[in-house]
């Protein structure tokens, strides 16, 4: 395999259509500074897929192009045709020349063409993988090459080591397959947050799912039975309709009628008008058929009036049928309308009246649980206060007793003497929890319970018996108040 050929148009300085012939062998290109000598490599470097700029001796991929000077004017598209013979199979591809060709336009599209055919930039660098050529490779050594090459370090001298025993495209494939797994692992990553979304998601779907199949099959039922009301409707609504026909077919039939008698009556008003001009000219002799007949015109006259406003009555009659009929036709598709509304708002109102129920059930069963608690508490209460006073009335009682046994000291007991305060107090939760209500007696009466156990407890000269026959009246009162409120 060599380099057949070497076509430039547009690129660089090669302004114009320009062919180079080569043959097997070494070429040297001679020329002065400036001619253009490196433009060729630039190309050849350039149609093998370089897409480095600084590479190609230029700030931009654009730069490729023909710019123009001071006798011509630029171009709008570089293209480069390499031409490589292939008789000996070097390429993998079935042709004896293989041409290689790169377009670049100025708005920065470029393509890539294999003998004409468009191709891809991966095509070109896989097709001259296995000769040595493309991108990256020592094939083609620029200005300033070889001294990097020889002043090279180690690494670098082995990648061109690499590369000259063919290894380099091996590390390539490897180096883009690394890349195509790392891809998949991503993609596969991916997948499986993706299932496990789905998976965590298809629960709440399924419960949605049964949801609106349930809603579909409630839904399916209530259309059928708007069906079927709106059927019962429409019959009702047929029969009134073919009644109304038929009485509208009853009195379209009387009018006929009525319309024939008028106008037999108005043929024989007309007969009865020319038989009395016929026998106006004996006018004297039959006066008095004349006026007879004028009265008889009359009162064909009057019949034939009377007729008239009957029959205008039946028209309008008529116009009024028909426009009741028209208002019907409206009310019922207004009554069609009314229905489906109240059957929405009556499945509405029942679901709401469900729920009320509930609440109310709730409530009621919560306030009886509060009551008898409350109860309960209040009874435990009044238990240990009594208790409290009957140890502490105990624990008193002796020493009092020595007192008044030496006449020292005639107080009552202060548990004696405020009992009558607690039985008054006593007898109004009772009285609250029976009625709710306690009588205005019941009241008093504690009050004045409550007074004598004070007077009881206040006045030391007065003896014990008088104090504690007090407090004992007043709890007396304030039970008897108590009962009169809870009756």
């Amino acid at each position: 395999m060599y380099l057949k050929s070497l076509v430039l148009k547009g690129f660089k300085s090669f302004a114009d259509r320009s062919v180079l012939a080569l043959e097997p062998g070494i070429i040297a290109v001679v020329g002065p500074n400036g001619s253009g000598k490196s433009n060729i490599s630039d190309a050849v470097l350039w149609v093998l897929g370089e897409r480095n700029a600084k590479h190609l001796r230029g700030q931009a991929m654009e730069d490729v192009i023909f710019a123009g000077s001071s006798a011509r004017k630029s171009v709008g598209i570089a293209e480069v045709d390499l031409v490589l013979d292939n008789s000996d199979g070097t390429l993998p591809v079935d042709f004896d020349e293989v041409a290689v060709t790169r377009r670049m336009y100025r708005s920065g599209e470029s393509e890539y063409l294999i003998n004409g055919v468009v191709a891809r930039r991966m095509d070109v660098l896989d097709i001259l993988h296995d000769s040595g050529l493309g991108t990256g490779t020592h094939s083609i050594i620029s200005q300033g090459s070889l001294d990097s090459i020889l002043q090279s370090k180690p690494e670098d001298r082995r990648a061109l080591i690499e590369e000259a025993a063919g290894v380099l495209k091996h590390k390539q494939r490897k180096a883009k397959s690394e890349r195509k797994l790392a891809a998949m692992d991503a993609h596969l990553a991916r997948v499986k947050d993706v299932a496990a979304e789905v998976e965590r998601q298809l629960g709440p779907l399924e419960r949605k799912a049964k949801r609106a199949r349930t809603y579909q099959g409630l839904a399916d039922e209530l259309a059928d039975l708007s069906l079927s009301l709106a059927v019962d409707d429409l019959r009702t609504l047929r029969r009134g309709w073919d009644d109304a026909l038929a009485r509208e077919r009853a009195l379209e039939a009387e009018l006929e009628e009525k319309r024939a008698a008028i106008a037999q009556a108005e043929a024989a008003a007309e007969e009865l008008q020319e038989k009395i001009r016929r026998e106006s000219v004996d006018a004297g002799e039959l006066a008095r058929r004349h006026r007879r007949a004028s009265s008889a015109v009359e009162r064909f006259d009057g019949a034939t009036l009377l007729l008239h406003e009957k029959r205008r009555a039946a028209q309008s009659y008529e116009a009024e049928l028909r426009v009741t009929l028209e208002a019907n036709a409206a009310k019922r598709a207004q009554a069609e309308a009314d229905r489906a509304q109240a059957v929405e708002q009556l499945a509405e109102v029942q679901r709401d009246r469900e729920q009320a129920d509930a609440n109310v059930a709730r409530l009621a069963s919560e306030q009886s649980e509060n009551a008898q608690k409350r109860r309960s508490l209040e009874r435990e209460a009044e238990e240990l206060e009594r208790e409290a006073r009957r140890r502490a009335c105990a624990g008193a009682g002796a020493p009092r007793a020595g007192r008044n046994a030496g006449g020292a000291d005639q107080r009552p007991c202060a548990c004696e003497a405020d009992r009558g305060s607690w039985q008054g107090a006593g007898a109004a939760a009772g009285a609250r929890e029976g009625g709710g209500r306690v009588a205005r007696g019941g009241r008093d009466a504690g009050r004045a319970g409550a007074r004598g156990a004070r007077r009881g407890r206040g006045r030391r000269a007065r003896p014990r018996g008088r104090g504690v026959g007090r407090a004992r009246d007043g709890a007396r009162r304030a039970g008897r108040g108590a009962r009169r409120g809870i009756a």
